[in-house]
């Protein structure tokens, strides 16, 4: 049966119009969708799968959706505007509805069946006399290779059963479960982790920090920093701030050691001054290798004064 004509192609379609660049299908059962669109955690990826799913008459177990990669996605701009589902969405609907269509058509020249007394029932193409083809027997032909026509019609709303449906998010047993898949949880042969100590404010002076405590520590292998006079210098920074002063004794037993405060603002800078703060010693500022990593880190300086978050440092 020859397909109809007419439907307009989507640009991100016409762009890459060849189906076999947004999904793959494979002889184990299972199929491979690659949009081109980010799953940031509002759960496109999700929806994205139902539309394969359902235009291509397979259960949503089999559909496989794969991140977005530069070089190897179509490339559909930004993720942005609640407007994957529209886009992205429209050109899943068309590209799995022209390959359900030329899936039957390859099955019922093997068959020796019309095409339109076949069915799909997840991924097998059943005949009325009992025989069968199925997507992943049919999945060397390079029926996927030719360009999208936009010939085949995508099933209409009334026929959904899986869009629309309330179905559990693929995107959130990893992230609820913690499961390793960031940069940050490699851990190659000989990984060392440590941490930059960064000023609490523009022009903060550090008056004392000795590596001994961190350099005892278990795994502790090196230490690196950097003078004081340097990078944080009044004279660097050029500051219109008066000389420091010195802060309260720490207390007995605590990781505090002395220090200074960070430069008192005359009344010409616009910002109030800052909260006295103490340096912590080189011991609380390292990790040692496999030691678990802070998820939370709260401030007494002039972030906290500000009522501004701190940045978390890179571990």
């Amino acid at each position: 049966m020859n397909p109809p004509q007419g439907i307009a192609l989507p640009p991100s379609l016409v762009a890459h119009p060849r189906p076999g660049d947004w999904l793959r299908v494979l002889p184990a059962g299972v199929i491979e969708v690659r949009p081109g669109k980010v799953e940031l955690g509002q759960g496109v990826l999700t929806a994205l799968a139902q539309v394969a799913a359902e235009e291509l008459d397979v259960s949503l177990a089999r559909v496989r959706m794969m991140p977005a990669v530069t070089g190897l996605s179509p490339d559909e701009g930004y993720t942005w505007g609640s407007l994957s589902v529209q886009y992205s969405g429209a050109v899943l609907r068309l590209i799995c509805a022209e390959a359900r269509g030329r899936f039957l058509a390859a099955a019922a020249a093997r068959l020796g069946v019309p095409e339109d007394k076949l069915t799909v029932a997840d991924g097998q193409i059943l005949a009325p006399n009992g025989r069968a083809s199925s997507y992943w027997e049919l999945a060397g032909a390079g029926l996927l290779d030719q360009p999208a026509t936009g010939g085949y019609q995508p099933k209409p709303a009334s026929a959904y059963r899986v869009v629309g449906a309330s179905l559990p998010r693929l995107d959130l047993p990893d992230k609820l479960t913690g499961r390793p898949r960031y940069t940050h949880d490699l851990s190659p042969d000989g990984l060392c982790h440590g941490r930059i100590v960064r000023p609490p404010s523009r022009a903060a002076t550090l008056a004392h920090l000795d590596p001994a405590a961190a350099l005892a520590l278990p795994a502790c292998s090196r230490w690196s920093g950097t003078e004081a006079s340097s990078a944080w210098s009044p004279s660097a920074r050029r500051s219109r701030c008066a000389p420091p002063t010195g802060c309260a004794p720490a207390p007995a037993g605590s990781a505090v050691r002395p220090c200074r405060t960070p430069r008192t603002c005359r009344t010409s800078c616009a910002r109030p001054p800052p909260r006295p703060l103490c340096w912590p010693s080189a011991a609380a500022l390292l990790l040692p290798a496999g030691s678990p990593r802070r998820s939370r880190q709260r401030t007494t300086g002039p972030a906290a004064h500000r009522g501004t978050r701190p940045r978390r440092h890179a571990d």
